[in-house]
């Protein structure tokens, strides 16, 4: 199945989301950011204008939307967040989560369970590999390697993340 949006093909992978009352994961790398400039921080890599449209097309494809988007102090990260959000048909809540920069399975995991009584849906926006990686820890039979703007939609039972299920994955 494939989806046209904003000038943007994104391939969708679908699987059978697990029965009962389930919350939603979904792991978002950042779009496309600049190369970067010698002498210059890392985490101020811009979005290009590509990576501006693939995170808009993106946000358009994600269901259930985010009631939480945590995100990386990095630019591209929370540009990557900030243009997600404004396409939502309600604005999420936004937080910065320095543990994201550049970000580790035991800090995806500790920030997923602080949260995990204020929303049904989160969103979690960062960096490969730490975002490829916890995917593969939470869902070892269906790891890739998220490209820039790609998605992992995740269920779980009551914010049990040793029991995940890959619902959708959406590759640029």
């Amino acid at each position: 199945m494939a989806f046209l949006a904003s000038h943007a093909i994104l391939r969708v992978v679908q699987h059978e989301p697990s029965t009962g009352t389930a919350v939603s994961v979904l792991l978002i790398r950042h779009a496309e950011a600049a190369v970067g400039i010698p002498g210059q921080p890392d985490r101020w890599r811009a979005l290009t204008r590509r990576g501006k449209t693939q995170a808009a097309t993106l946000a358009d494809q994600l269901q259930p939307a985010p009631e939480l988007i945590l995100h990386s102090p990095a630019r591209r990260a929370r540009q990557t967040a900030e243009i997600i959000n404004a396409h939502l048909p309600s604005p999420a809540r936004l937080t910065c989560a320095q543990e994201l920069y550049p970000g580790d399975i035991d800090s995806m995991q500790r920030l997923l369970a602080q949260h995990a009584t204020s929303t049904r849906v989160a969103a979690i926006v960062a960096h490969n590999p730490a975002i490829s990686l916890f995917l593969a820890h939470l869902c070892p039979a269906e790891a890739v390697e998220l490209p820039p703007s790609g998605a992992a939609i995740l269920q779980c039972q009551d914010w049990n993340v040793r029991r995940v299920s890959l619902v959708r994955l959406l590759l640029p």
